[in-house]
């Protein structure tokens, strides 16, 4: 995995110190396995909160990949659409996930299809900190986490909580 991250990364002209530290696999069985409009707009990764980049890698059978404004203007094209082939690598930059959805259809094919999506973990909810023991002697008070915290890139697991 540590290989196809580091080819992938060079290939986009990212460097190690930008390598993102999470990655999601999407297994699709076949052209009637599909995911909705959306965007990856979740909390952890501030996609419509600042800039972020998201670099899917495919493997398997050709799908298409498309795209639309959240808020089309005038005669603007409703629809873009994109093939992904076996080995094609992608790239959602900027504030893609605040303006833009995007989506896999469902198509009439029969091979299955691999697809990881890195990305970099751009917060911790304090739930999550709470859970990793950050605050043990915390008293049901909203607690700010430590000015060292945020993301673990490249890590594991975090490291042990300060005392």
């Amino acid at each position: 995995m540590i290989e196809l991250l580091r080819h992938s990364m060079h290939f986009c002209g990212i460097g190690e110190r930008e390598w993102p530290d999470s990655c999601n696999l999407n297994y699709y069985e076949d052209g009637g396995a599909s995911v909705g409009w959306h965007a990856d707009d979740e909390h952890l990764f501030q996609g419509k909160l600042q800039d972020i980049r998201i670099v899917s890698l495919s493997f398997g059978q050709a799908r298409s990949f498309e795209l639309r404004r959240n808020w089309p203007e005038g005669d603007e094209p409703g629809v873009e659409r994109i093939v992904l082939s076996n080995g094609d690598l992608m790239t959602m930059e900027g504030m893609t996930q605040k303006h833009y959805q995007h989506r896999v259809p469902k198509e009439s094919c029969k091979g299955p299809r691999i697809n990881l999506t890195w990305r970099l973990v751009c917060s911790r909810s304090l739930a999550v900190l709470l859970d990793m023991g950050y605050f043990p002697n915390r008293a049901n008070r909203a607690t700010p986490p430590p000015q060292d915290m945020g993301y673990f890139p490249n890590r594991a697991t975090p490291p042990p909580p300060p005392h």
